[in-house]
């Protein structure tokens, strides 16, 4: 010991030591110095100190009114003069904080749930095993403000509705509208996701595969108010699709289609009028001055964007690409469950109302519907075992006609009982209804809500050029006309398709409109 003291220029007591050390932990690091200073974790406070921090940071600052890192500083100040000790400095109270277990002060502070999503680990994830197993939908508002197609002037950020394919992780379909979600949003959606996208891609001069189509399985979906519609329900029932909402503090069930939501806001972000995730990372841009692309010119750019550059980008979880995970899916034996008639499929997701047919009609937004069979419906609906109300949907888009749902699930279109009545949308309906319930009338009838709509439509008019309430109600209505036309091509090409007049899909009324 002595030969070897020498050696490494220690004394032989320090040896001993070392020797002790090695024996104890027979690493090289057990014979490192030890750092000088106090100890890591060591605490010098009195224990009564300690235990005022303590019970402050559990009682005080694990409360659900969220008291701020100094007020908890303060507070344990001011116990310990009461309690007659030296108060300690605010860097100990907060390294106390720091060291306390944290999911436990946010389940006390925010509730479980969100600290759950927010600190707790993850309890597990999605998988389907083929394509079209499981879809989720979801919606966002686009981080970009779009303007309107005559004047060019800034109208807003339209809503983004995504639908997306679990296992291949393809978008299967989109709606891109200025209103904010809701149930004909979420039927819009899903009949682009089910039907052939050959003709909507070739409207809007966008050269991309997108060979997505067919009824999917199972659809996720989160707890939102349109998501619970009857109406949404009662569809998916009726084309064998499970509707399936998101468990509470689970958000990892909706993740694959948040994530294609985030990927778009980014690219997105690179658009003349972006609006970007913030305003402190917008800066000085002025979104309004350099919105120029319209609602259609968006929706053209994200289709070339979802169909032309993602689909065919390598996927990291995939190991190759949207699209070629859908083809090998295809090559491997695997069909989709295919519509013939996509038409009814979309009045089969519209929102719904519940009227009982009379002999004179049936009356649905104050609006009086016929059709020349009413008077049978009305003897089958009071004579019938069932209830006499029955299913009747309406496209917000266009209220001169709604389907009534007779019990063999037979969709009969009715139109208003007034033939000179204008098309109107239930945007200007409920503007109308305002406007008359603002002027004192108790009771609004049909003949008053159209001389409202009209003068609104006179008013919008003559609006300012660069009015963007007024930008917004034109691009909107002509938005609801266009959507309708396109249904009404669609119903078209089934009924040439169809075998028999049985089968045909119920036809669409267009009108044709002019505005000056």
């Amino acid at each position: 010991m002595a030969e070897a003291a020498d050696a490494l220029g220690c004394s032989v007591i320090w040896l001993y030591r070392l020797r002790r050390r090695f024996e104890a932990d027979p690493r090289t690091v057990a014979l490192t110095p030890a750092p000088g200073g106090r100890r890591r974790g060591a605490r010098l406070l009195a224990p009564g100190a300690e235990a005022i921090i303590a019970a402050v940071i559990a009682g005080f600052y694990g409360s659900r009114q969220k008291p701020t890192l100094a007020a908890t500083v303060r507070e344990v100040a001011r116990r310990c003069r009461e309690a007659g000790l030296s108060p300690p400095g605010a860097e100990t109270v907060r390294r106390r904080v720091r060291a306390t277990d944290q999911l436990a002060l946010a389940r006390r502070r925010e509730g479980r749930a969100a600290a759950q999503a927010r600190l707790g680990p993850s309890g597990g994830s999605l998988e389907a095993s083929a394509p079209l197993e499981i879809v989720q939908v979801d919606h966002t508002l686009v981080d970009v403000i779009v303007v309107d197609p005559v004047r060019r002037a800034p109208i807003g950020r339209p809503w983004l509705t995504l639908v997306v394919d679990v296992h291949t992780r393809m978008a299967l379909g989109f709606l891109l509208s200025l209103d904010p979600p809701s149930q004909l949003s979420t039927a819009l959606a899903i009949a682009h996701a089910v039907g052939s996208k050959t003709a909507w891609l070739a409207a809007r001069d966008v050269a991309a595969d997108w060979p997505c189509a067919g009824l999917f399985s199972v659809l996720k979906l989160d707890n939102a108010a349109e998501f619970h519609a009857h109406a949404l329900r009662r569809a998916c029932e009726q084309y064998g699709v499970t509707l399936d909402h998101r468990p509470p503090g689970a958000p990892w069930y909706g993740g694959h289609v948040e994530r294609l939501m985030g990927t778009l806001m980014g690219l997105c972000r690179l658009l003349p009028g972006a609006t970007f995730a913030d305003t402190g990372t917008r800066g000085v841009y002025d979104s309004d001055a350099m919105a120029a692309m319209t609602r259609a010119e968006l929706e053209a750019w994200l289709a070339g964007q979802i169909a032309g550059v993602y689909h065919n980008r390598l996927h990291g979880a995939l190991g190759t690409s949207p699209l070629a995970a859908w083809r090998a899916a295809e090559a491997a034996g695997w069909s989709a469950r295919l519509l013939r008639d996509e038409a009814r499929l979309l009045l089969d997701f519209l929102p719904m109302a519940q009227r009982a047919p009379c002999r004179d009609g049936l009356r649905l937004f104050n609006i009086a519907y016929w059709h020349e069979r009413m008077a049978v419906w009305a003897a089958e609906a009071r004579m019938g075992a069932g209830s006499p109300r029955w299913p009747v949907r309406y496209d917000p888009r266009d209220l001169s006609q709604v389907w009534l749902e007779t019990p063999d699930g037979a969709l009969e279109r009715l139109a208003c009982k007034r033939v000179d009545r204008p098309p109107i949308t239930l945007w200007e309906h409920r503007a109308a209804s305002a406007a008359l319930r603002a002027e004192g009338r108790a009771a609004v009838n049909e003949e008053a809500l159209f001389a409202a709509i009209e003068d609104g439509r006179r008013r919008v008019a003559e609006a300012e050029a660069r009015s963007r309430e007024a930008c917004r109600a034109r691009q909107r209505r002509e938005d609801a006309h266009a959507g309708v036309g396109e249904a009404a091509a669609r119903a078209g090409e089934g009924a040439a398709e169809a075998g028999s007049e049985s089968e045909r899909p119920v036809p669409v009324r267009i009108y044709a409109a002019e505005e000056w």
